[in-house]
């Protein structure tokens, strides 16, 4: 990442502003995203209602049997102008897929470790997610396997 010149430096202020909305993006979904590393999409135009069922759709994100914890670490926020900034946060996204709706007997599970690059636009003096892309430095169990379970696997095992 290296040394960040002292004009692309963020205000505090924002910085606080951007990184609760990191929080609430931790906790919650979005509307654009760069996936190619999980399943290969890439959504440059997207709407909320239409990213909810994206996620919320048992071969990705939803169902009973699917659970997701996604931390964010240290960061680094870069001013791109006064209404954009860039900010690289490392995460490590957990994810399990349980064998029964009840939640009671595990099935695959898989945790990536990576960076996630995140874009954010300053629109009628409020900040917004403007975009997202992660990227991954290794996992830890199957990560992969629960990708390609969910994507393969009749909607009932799901």
């Amino acid at each position: 990442m290296g040394e960040t010149s002292r004009s692309s430096r963020v205000d505090p202020s924002d910085a606080l502003e951007v990184q609760e909305l990191a929080f609430e993006w931790a906790m919650s979904y979005d509307t654009k995203i760069d996936y190619t590393i999980v399943t290969g999409d890439v959504f440059t135009d997207m709407s909320p209602d239409d990213w909810i069922k994206y996620c919320s759709n048992p071969r990705f994100l939803g169902g009973k049997r699917m659970t997701t914890q996604h931390l964010i670490g240290a960061a680094k926020f870069i001013k791109i102008s006064d209404t954009e900034i860039t900010t690289h946060y490392q995460v490590r996204a957990a994810h399990v897929r349980w064998k029964d709706d009840a939640r009671t007997q595990e099935g695959l599970k898989g945790h990536g470790h990576g960076e996630l690059v995140q874009h954010y636009k300053k629109l009628d003096g409020i900040w917004k997610l403007a975009g997202w892309k992660p990227s991954s430095f290794w996992d830890e169990h199957e990560f992969p396997k629960v990708v390609e379970f969910g994507l393969t696997q009749p909607l009932s095992e799901l």
